[in-house]
């Protein structure tokens, strides 16, 4: 009997959920900055690598790697108060296959201090992996499995200005996955749930532009332990408006 797979959604993978630490705008503090309209948001674009482990009874049966691009836009619409749609693909060639991850979020960020914040969130992730996948005992190969997947997520980011210009942050993310799953004629469905941990290092080139890099870890599991275990790494240029 085949086996199904879940998809579980990458679009936290590789950076912290908000990215909307301060600019340092004309010696103005994180707390002014940030919560005050002087940053508005911020557009962030970059290569990505990404590794797929896909499990079967908490197994690894077929692993992938992917060079990829991903991008977000993050605006602030009152004050504290944000909105993130996410980007992410990634491609291993015609023998590995795509993935394409977008997402939608809601957050507000909170100041503690000058130099920590905390952006708890919430929202929506979907994704699509294509894949191929062979069966020896039946004498099938190079079949086409298809992942289709939306998740509803809660993500809490904290952020942290160790010197001006130069921060750090941490990110955890958990999310609910159901997903339909497609092998040739071949149609199930899968639901599973798990957690993404993510952190980042950004610094500010001036008052417009930063650089970042970030990587991050992903395990979902159905009950039966099936699922996806994935990690990655990417390098960003931030534009800030």
């Amino acid at each position: 009997m085949i086996k199904a797979f879940f998809l579980t959604l990458m679009t936290s993978l590789l950076a912290c959920s908000t990215g909307l630490q301060a600019n340092f705008i004309h010696d103005e503090d994180l707390l002014e900055a940030e919560v005050s309209s002087a940053v508005k948001g911020k557009v962030d674009i970059g290569p990505a690598f990404i590794h797929l482990d896909i499990l079967e009874s908490g197994r690894t049966i077929d692993r992938l790697d992917m060079m990829g691009v991903r991008a977000d836009f993050s605006y602030f619409i009152h004050r504290g108060l944000y909105i993130k749609p996410t980007v992410l693909y990634g491609n291993g060639g015609s023998n590995k296959g795509n993935l394409f991850t977008a997402s939608l979020g809601v957050g507000y960020l909170i100041p503690l201090t000058k130099t920590f914040l905390i952006a708890p969130s919430f929202g929506v992730n979907y994704g699509h992996i294509k894949t191929k996948i062979d069966f020896p005992a039946y004498q099938l190969k190079d079949l086409t499995e298809t992942f289709k997947s939306w998740a509803p997520f809660i993500e809490a980011d904290i952020y942290y200005t160790f010197i001006p210009g130069w921060r750090v942050c941490a990110g955890v993310q958990y999310s609910w996955s159901r997903s339909d799953i497609k092998i040739a004629k071949l149609e199930s469905k899968s639901k599973s749930q798990g957690f993404a941990y993510s952190i980042l290092l950004e610094h500010d080139l001036n008052d417009k532009w930063s650089c970042n890099i970030g990587a991050a870890y992903n395990l979902s599991l159905s009950k039966e332990k099936h699922g996806l275990r994935g990690t990655g790494v990417k390098a960003g240029i931030v534009r800030w408006f």
